[in-house]
Parts: structure tokens; C-alpha cells; sequence
């Protein structure tokens, strides 16, 4: 009898041990992986409370607020007769792919997304923590978003442009420039979807949908990090 107490101490602390393991991991945030992109800085994968999120340069760039922030803006900003129109989709800044999930559940029509992202890094460890790989509509493009408008031939219902590098405004990409190339890319009664991030660039952020509302129907819609443009498109 003695020795089996004494043999199943060490058991008793290692079931002890991955409990308040587990009990750490669901109470504070843990970096589960950290890669330095080229692209985008450092880039950190943290685990908090049983799911993932990804981090570049000091920005959460896909995980569950993420999601939050486009379903809550896109539900605020399309109409229910737009999300049965709306069958091909073109993701410019795909980042993990948090966005697709979101997708998925407002457009019951979707037949075709297709993602593009610069950043080989961010694609990996989407398709190794985000189940980025497992969605068979979507097609991953790794091109940066102004060279692949450039050259594109097909057309779109709707363009989610959110481009950025870390925490980094682009000024190729965040333009009146760019949002003219992106109407071009629509089909008839289309629609563009711009983040801007006005918590990191509020000044930017301001005059460029002030130049954007002067040449196109906008709709604002504020968020606690950021503003969703919906641009029309006739």
C-alpha cells in the first residue's frame, strides 16, 4: 500500500501541473509562435483563452475582434437585398482570414472569394492556426493588392479592400487612386468595403474619405478602431 501512495505522487503533480497550465493559458494571453516578416515586423500568434489571434507590428490583424469589427460593420452597412446579390468577392489584404469566416455567414449566395496577400508569413500561419487552407471556395492569390488590380481582367460584387503592413498606412493603396482602379474591378451595382484604421491615423484617415465622399456615394460606418467605407458602385 505504501508504495503505490508513493509511486502515484509524481502522477498527482503532473496532472496538478497541466491543470493550472490549462487554468493559465484560458486567463492570460500566451505567445504561441513568434516569426519576424520582412513584410510586416514581428508577427506573433497569442492564445487566449482557447483561441487565436495574430499580431503584426503591433496590430491584431486576425482573431475574434477582428471578426467582431467586420461582421457588426458589414451587417450595419449592407442591406439585406445586397447580401443576396452578391456571388464573387475579392479580399485585398487577406492577412489570416479572419474575414472569410465572417463572409461566409452574411452572403448565403457566395460561390467564389478570392484573397490577396503580400505576406507569404501571414498566409502560413493562417492556413496553420485560422483553417485558412480548408475553405474550398477561396483561391489565395500572394500578390501585392495594387500590382494584382492592375492586371486583373475579371470583375467583382464585392471588394474589401483592408491593405496594411503591420500597423502601416500605404499611401499606394489607401488613395483615391486606388479606390477609382477598385470601382473599375466592380460589377454593376457592386460595392467597395474600405477599412481605414482613423485609431492609428486619424488626420489620414479623415481627408481621404472626404476626397472619396466628393467623387462617390459613401456610407460611414464608425467603429471603436476604425471606419468601414461602403463605396457604390453603379
Amino acid at each position: 500500500t505504501k508504495r503505490r501512495k508513493i509511486s502515484s505522487l509524481p502522477l498527482n503533480w503532473v496532472l496538478c501541473l497541466m491543470a493550472l497550465t490549462n487554468m493559465l493559458d484560458w486567463a492570460f494571453p500566451q505567445t504561441i509562435e513568434t516569426i519576424v516578416s520582412p513584410i510586416n515586423g514581428q508577427v506573433r500568434i497569442v492564445k487566449f483563452q482557447g483561441k487565436y489571434n495574430l499580431w503584426a507590428g503591433g496590430a491584431e490583424q486576425s482573431g475574434e475582434l477582428v471578426e467582431k469589427l467586420w461582421r457588426d460593420g458589414l451587417l450595419k452597412g449592407i442591406i439585406s437585398s445586397q447580401q443576396q446579390s452578391i456571388h464573387k468577392i475579392l479580399i485585398l489584404g487577406l492577412g489570416a482570414g479572419s474575414i472569410v469566416k465572417v463572409l461566409h455567414n452574411i452572403f448565403p449566395n457566395l460561390e467564389k472569394i478570392v484573397g490577396v496577400e503580400i505576406d507569404p508569413i501571414i498566409i502560413d500561419l493562417g492556413k496553420k492556426y485560422f483553417g485558412l487552407g480548408n475553405i474550398p471556395e477561396l483561391r489565395i492569390v500572394m500578390s501585392d493588392a495594387n500590382e494584382y488590380v492592375t492586371s486583373l481582367k475579371e470583375k467583382f460584387d464585392l471588394i474589401v479592400l483592408d491593405c496594411y503592413k503591420g500597423k502601416n498606412w500605404d499611401p499606394n493603396i489607401s488613395s483615391l487612386k486606388f479606390v477609382d482602379s477598385c470601382q473599375s474591378k466592380l460589377n454593376k451595382g457592386g460595392l467597395l468595403v474600405m477599412n481605414l484604421l482613423d485609431f492609428y491615423f486619424p488626420k489620414e484617415t479623415r481627408t481621404l474619405a472626404f476626397e472619396i465622399e466628393k467623387k462617390y456615394k459613401i456610407l460611414r460606418v464608425k467603429q471603436e478602431y476604425n471606419i468601414l467605407l461602403f463605396i457604390s458602385h453603379w
